[in-house]
């Protein structure tokens, strides 16, 4: 019974794992749709503002298609997920949807308008990432992503304290290896000494 229970579980964990991975997979190519129109853009704008333009709008179509097929709104439960990956994959894609202030994305001009109707009717489902901060009071979003934000922020304390400490043992083998040196020096010219000495 114990063995059962044992394989079942392993067998729901290699599955999360799986899935874990074609999420951040799936993640992934989405971003690099947008990500690929932006490596085309050139670096400096003066002289090439027609492409530099051509590329804005490209990316704004880009990320207008992934906007109208709900893609931020289904991508923002990952940003909570327990797997770091796919939470950094999840926020990166985010990210480039957002790039260049994209008003659809946001939703800031449809949250407007509805404002401005004030309609009475009731909310209808989130349409973009205003809409849906608006409408969800669920807080456990901001909580999963706080918490990715102190385990980063302790990782990379703790990266830091381990540099230090690299520095420090370093800095203590130079110090030995020229108080050897120096020694050595002083020896060497000592017995030189000695043995010039009639």
């Amino acid at each position: 019974m114990g063995l059962e229970v044992a394989v079942k579980v392993s067998v729901e964990e290699d599955e999360k794992d799986m899935l874990d991975r074609l999420n951040n997979k799936h993640l992934s190519l989405l971003r690099a749709i947008i990500v690929t129109e932006l490596m085309n853009k050139p670096e400096e704008i003066h002289g090439h503002e027609s492409e530099f333009h051509r590329v804005d709008d490209a990316v704004k179509e880009i990320q207008d298609t992934l906007n109208k097929l709900k893609v931020p709104l289904k991508v923002l439960p990952f940003m909570s997920s327990e797997d770091e990956h796919t939470a950094r994959c999840s926020l990166r894609l985010i990210i480039n949807l957002l790039d260049g202030g994209n008003h659809s994305v946001q939703g800031i001009a449809v949250c407007e308008l509805k404002r401005l109707k004030r309609l009475q009717s009731p909310p209808p489902p989130p349409d973009s990432l205003y809409d849906y901060f608006l409408s969800n009071r669920n807080e456990s979003f901001f909580i999963d992503v706080q918490t990715h934000l102190i385990d980063s922020a302790g990782v990379i304390k703790e990266i830091r304290s381990l540099m230090q400490a690299q520095l420090k043992e370093q800095a203590a083998r130079k110090a030995v290896r020229r108080a050897k040196a120096f020694i050595l020096f002083v020896l060497n010219k000592h017995l030189n000494s000695l043995l010039t000495r009639p």
